[in-house]
């Protein structure tokens, strides 16, 4: 039978360590079950990794032998001792190839417990590093938050209302209300990421430090906002990292009004019942444009008179409503009675209210700057 590819043991004692397991099949011929336990015990200390079992017909039936073998470390078949090498000779062929599946079955389960525990090694690295962005981004949006202002400067014979609506995450809107060295004059700036997420909240940080540093510098806006936009072209030279941004000066002593614009964010002025736009059309965003020249605009506020900012996000409402911005904000404000900033700022936050009831989530940042001008105003201004 040693043709065959394997040897037969009839004495346990003679089973030797093979050098190369997968090469060799062990044939034992058992009588008694004692016998089945003395060849599965001497197995068990050997590199076999098939075993044929040639049993005597009575043996095959002892309820015994099952809870015996099921003890083993090792492949086995169970054979009958009569006619075992014509058996084997037929069957060999099936007996292997039912081994190799088995090996095969038996590699694949380790390679799929190993995939399994790489999987999760990965998972849990994964969820650790999600875990820490989810908190860098908390304290980002904490950081971005912090930047604005949280108390509106007072200004004789003007008043103000501001109101800032993030959207989820982390914004892309930033504004600033401040007073000049002079102390005449104070600084309006409202700007609009196209991009949301980290690069916004670092933009929002560069323009608070930058203005902080720069305010006092630059007498006018469009020259401000010329310098502004050659920074962040050298900082960020990514697309999408432009913003949209209104830089405006107010004049307390004389209530006029400097802004430049750039990008598409522009102010709306209501007076004697007419909605006021101006066309800033042609300048690019900060950034957007290497060594454009930004100009300024001028106006001369009276008494009466609302200056009104937005950032892109409040389309979304009017837009839902089958308006244009210019449309939807002569309605509003026709609808109001008097020029208290409040009350039409109140009528814009009910209306982006019964937007979100429909869309759950704003789809952008609104921010909304109000500025009216009370009807003592010169009067007011000129005594402080």
């Amino acid at each position: 039978m040693s043709s065959l590819g394997f040897s037969i043991h009839y004495d346990p004692s003679l089973l030797t360590k093979q050098a190369d397991p997968r090469s060799v099949f062990i044939v034992c011929s058992c009588n008694t079950l004692d016998e089945v336990r003395s060849f599965s015990r001497a197995l068990s200390s050997t590199d076999s990794t098939l075993v044929i079992f040639l049993l005597d017909s009575k043996l095959t039936k002892s309820p015994e032998l099952a809870k015996e073998l099921s003890k083993s470390s090792f492949r086995f078949f169970l054979l009958p001792q009569d006619n075992a090498e014509f058996f084997l000779c037929q069957n060999l062929g099936v007996i292997l190839e039912h081994y190799k599946l088995k090996e095969q079955t038996l590699e694949l389960e380790k390679q799929n417990q190993l995939l399994s525990q790489q999987t999760l090694q990965l998972s849990q690295a994964t969820s650790q590093l999600v875990s820490q962005f989810e908190k860098d981004l908390e304290l980002a949006e904490t950081i971005q938050k912090s930047l604005t202002p949280q108390i509106s400067p007072s200004i004789p014979g003007v008043s103000l209302a501001v109101k800032y609506l993030p959207a989820s995450g982390l914004g892309g809107d930033y504004y600033d209300i401040f007073e000049l060295e002079d102390k005449k004059r104070f600084g309006f700036l409202i700007a609009d990421s196209k991009s949301h997420g980290l690069a916004a909240a670092l933009l929002s940080v560069l323009l608070k430090l930058r203005i902080e540093e720069l305010k006092d510098r630059f007498p006018t806006s469009s020259s401000l906002v010329t310098h502004l936009s050659e920074e962040v072209t050298k900082i960020h030279k990514r697309e999408g990292t432009e913003l949209d941004l209104i830089y405006g000066i107010l004049d307390r002593t004389n209530l006029t009004f400097q802004f430049t614009s750039a990008g598409p964010l522009s102010p709306f002025l209501w007076r004697n019942s007419r909605l006021i736009s101006f066309d800033t059309s042609g300048a690019p965003p900060l950034g957007g444009k290497p060594e454009y020249q930004y100009h300024h605009y001028d106006l001369q506020l009276l008494p009466g008179d609302l200056l009104f900012f937005n950032t892109n996000g409040l389309e979304a409402p009017f837009r839902s409503l089958g308006v244009s911005l210019t449309e939807g904000l002569t309605r509003t404000l026709s609808s109001i009675k008097g020029d208290d900033p409040l009350l039409f700022q109140n009528e814009l936050l009910a209306q982006i209210g019964r937007f979100k009831e429909n869309q759950s989530d704003l789809p952008d940042d609104i921010t909304l700057v109000q500025l009216a001008v009370n009807q003592k105003a010169i009067y007011l201004a000129q005594s402080k």
